[in-house]
């Protein structure tokens, strides 16, 4: 049994502590949406701490602010989240979000931080009319080859399936993706993380299309769960038998004029959860995709969930071996091959 890490393959007790959701470099310029006229000059303006304030309104309007490609300024976040107690993340930039398996491989050694690469598909707006029309099949082989070969030219091979990328209702290329996945996994036993439509409800219909392609549910992750603060839909889908990843901690953004969750939501619905019983099915994160998510532009950064959410959620009560749970055994476990 291993982790495949972006350096090689550890003894999964290496890992340590482990954010299951995170993107160190990515490309997500598919999610830029035009601004507004009085808005015009955020699409092409450099990221700067003044115009933080602004983006929060919608990150989406920059186009550079979806856009994390500087190994320097990579290495320097990782250190700081190394330096909180962290030891590894999973970064779930896939085929479509611009992977470097290079540069995230020197970023590891520099920082001293484990990285799991993820490998897939992500959604369907991020393709190229060439990936579109590619079969389950093909799709899969391309996954199966990132798994145990190397990511695109690289010998950096995957350790994990995703995020694979869902919207709701689902295209047709994403049906094909979410069976590729299921054959991978079946070839691989690489666990599976997916993206759903973050403020959807078509994860009973990712996950009925998985099993029927014979994914095992019980190695699969459901993505971005803390966006949709209701605990009794959480409760349909670990039902099911996935991992529950409360992952967005720190994303507090606005999306003209939908507001995210607040942290303090996201704390109360995780902790009704652990009070149900569902610590093993619970992993938690932030998915960092923005440069204003990173402190050097005045965020919160990658150890936000450890020196911001780890103290509320003690203070509240969890007792110390959830949280070990939740950030050591859960990880370990799903991302074991």
């Amino acid at each position: 049994m291993y982790v495949q890490t972006v350096n090689g393959p550890i003894a999964p007790d290496q890992l340590g502590v482990t954010l299951s959701h995170e993107h160190v470099l990515i490309d997500f310029r598919c999610a830029w949406i035009v601004p507004p006229p009085q808005n015009s000059k955020l699409a092409n303006a450099e990221v700067t701490t003044e115009l933080v304030p602004i983006l929060r309104g919608n990150p989406q309007y920059s186009l550079l602010n979806l856009v994390l490609d500087d190994e320097d300024t990579a290495t320097g976040e990782l250190k700081l989240f190394k330096q909180t107690g962290g030891n590894a993340l999973v970064d779930m930039t896939d085929i479509g979000l611009g992977p470097d398996p290079s540069k995230l491989r020197r970023i590891s050694q520099k920082s001293n931080v484990h990285i799991v690469a993820g490998c897939g598909y992500y959604r369907h707006i991020a393709q190229t009319p060439a990936v579109l029309i590619k079969d389950s099949s093909e799709l899969s082989e391309e996954i199966v080859k990132c798994l145990q070969e190397g990511i695109g030219q690289t010998d950096v091979r995957a350790g994990i399936i995703g995020e694979v990328g869902t919207s709701d209702p689902l295209h047709p290329f994403e049906r094909e993706s979410l069976v590729a996945a299921a054959k991978a996994q079946n070839r691989t036993g690489a666990a599976i993380n997916i993206h759903p439509d973050v403020w959807g409800r078509g994860h009973l219909e990712v996950l009925n299309i998985l099993e029927a392609a014979g994914a095992d549910l019980d190695r699969t992750i459901m993505s971005h769960m803390d966006e949709v603060m209701d605990p009794e839909w959480h409760t349909q889908v670990a039902a099911r038998g996935v991992y529950l990843s409360f992952d967005t901690f720190g994303s507090e953004f606005t999306y003209d004029g939908v507001e995210e969750p607040k942290d303090s939501d996201r704390i109360r619905v995780l902790i009704s959860l652990l009070e149900k019983g569902y610590c093993d099915r619970l992993l938690i994160s932030q998915d960092i995709c923005y440069k204003i998510s990173l402190i050097r532009y005045g965020g919160k950064g990658y150890s936000h969930v450890l020196s911001g959410i780890v103290p509320q959620l003690k203070a509240r009560g969890v007792a110390d071996s959830e949280l070990r749970k939740m950030l050591v055994e859960n990880p370990c476990r799903i991302l074991t091959i």
